[in-house]
């Protein structure tokens, strides 16, 4: 993608890379997470999916949430935790949703 565009702010979930993806023909553009894969909502140009994706406001609690997920992941894809894991991803779940 060719489009210029206004620098993009970090992930507000995972604090990751972001880009501004496009549909090859067509008028649609969208800012997408290069680690986590978060997008926002379909523009008609770079600019636009742009502005879109840095109204984003980064909230903190989220990435620490996505640590503690990440942290239970088995090398097989599973989802294993340690007792450790369990409570830290418990607590980062209630951060994150207002429930702590």
């Amino acid at each position: 993608m060719s489009e210029k565009h206004t620098p993009l702010l970090p992930c507000p979930f995972c604090g990751g890379a972001a880009k501004i993806d496009d549909e090859s023909g067509l008028d649609a553009f969208w800012g997408e997470c290069i680690e986590c894969g978060a997008d926002a909502d379909i523009a008609e140009t770079a600019e636009e999916a742009a502005t879109a994706w840095n109204m984003r406001a980064h909230d903190p609690s989220w990435s620490e949430l996505l640590k503690a997920a990440k942290a239970c992941l088995a090398p097989d894809g599973g989802f294993y935790c340690t007792t450790e894991n369990e409570r830290n991803l418990r607590a980062a779940i209630a951060k994150a949703t207002g429930n702590d």
